[in-house]
């Protein structure tokens, strides 16, 4: 996806040097990959921050809608004085689903960023959303405004220059944090543990964190807290009484979980396979299992049991049950 994106960029760069002149058939994709970059955009931003970093199907049918539109205008001169409605419209849509695009990505990265337990990864994902999301935001709006016109040539090498220097700084964190920043997969099977932040080497548990560490497990094991529907782990350091920051440290560093979710999942699928390996419970549904132990539907439950055992809990049933 880096590469798809780093490529639509230089699609967009480049083509501004052909505005105004008639376009030969040549420059199709420079148009076409220029038109997608909010697309890469936000696919690339699901591969890296992400817990379902696989887009779904239907996302696909942006690509292809915007695909279908930008060939209709490179072929369709419309003129800019005197445009239709639906003629506007043509010629705005692409922005306006690239703005909903950009808007996706920014929320998806805030979003799945609460249950972070990497320091360096949540600091890169600040940047990610100042630059690349304040940078993209700002230019789509412009062109809206703009009505789809041709822009002044100076504002079309500030755009440029813009999109060059977020993308140099993107792709130089991404190399930095490379470890951190894509999920760690053996054997189809996503792995539930990884180092902390710069590979940093493990010290010696102070008593505080023992403590904390006992009180931890006594919560999440001995009361099934891993169970609690909609539990954070903003929730779960105030039941604790400690500092968010310590609790996300001990859970990364100590016990190796890269993020909170996992570290429930770890709970939670170990407990699910328990239910569907006992047979006097293999009247049980699976949705009722699912919703036992936290989760508030089906199809969260099936991705982490599947991520964590390779197989679907009726597969898993059928085969160990």
């Amino acid at each position: 996806m880096g590469g798809l994106l780093a490529l639509s960029v230089v699609c967009y760069v480049v083509l501004q040097f052909f505005r105004g002149a008639d376009r030969p058939l040549l420059l199709l994709p420079l148009q076409l990959g220029g038109l997608t970059v909010s697309f890469w955009l936000y696919a690339f931003s699901k591969l890296l921050f992400s817990d379902e970093p696989r887009l779904p199907r239907t996302v696909w049918l942006i690509l292809i809608v915007l695909l279908l539109i930008g060939t209709i205008l490179f072929f369709t001169k419309v003129s800019s004085a005197d445009r239709s409605f639906a003629e506007a419209a043509i010629v705005l849509s692409p922005r306006v689903i690239a703005l909903g695009l950009v808007i996706a990505a920014i929320v998806t990265i805030y979003k799945e960023g609460t249950g972070d337990l990497v320091e360096a990864r949540r600091a890169f994902r600040r940047r990610f959303i100042l630059s690349v999301g304040s940078s993209a935001f700002a230019i789509l709006t412009l062109e809206i405004y703009m009505r789809g016109q041709c822009p002044p040539v100076l504002m079309d090498f500030v755009n440029s220059v813009a999109i060059l220097l977020v993308s140099f700084v993107i792709a130089v964190s991404v190399l930095r944090l490379q470890s951190l920043l894509i999920p760690d997969v053996i054997d189809g099977v996503r792995a539930d543990s990884a180092s902390g932040p710069n590979d940093s080497p493990l010290t010696e548990p102070t008593a505080d964190e023992m403590k904390l560490e006992t009180r931890l497990r006594e919560f999440i094991e001995t009361n099934r807290g891993f169970a609690e529907e909609s539990l954070t782990i903003r929730t779960l350091a105030t039941r604790l009484n400690v500092h968010e920051y310590k609790l996300r440290r001990l859970i990364n560093l100590r016990l190796g979980f890269r993020n909170f979710n996992d570290y429930l999942n770890h709970y939670r699928v170990d407990a699910a396979c328990k239910v569907l390996r006992d047979a006097s419970q293999s009247d049980v549904p699976i949705l009722r299992i699912a919703m036992d132990l936290g989760y508030g539907s089906l199809a969260p439950f099936n991705r982490a049991f599947r991520a964590r055992t390779g197989k679907s809990p009726t597969q898993y049933r059928l085969e160990f049950g």
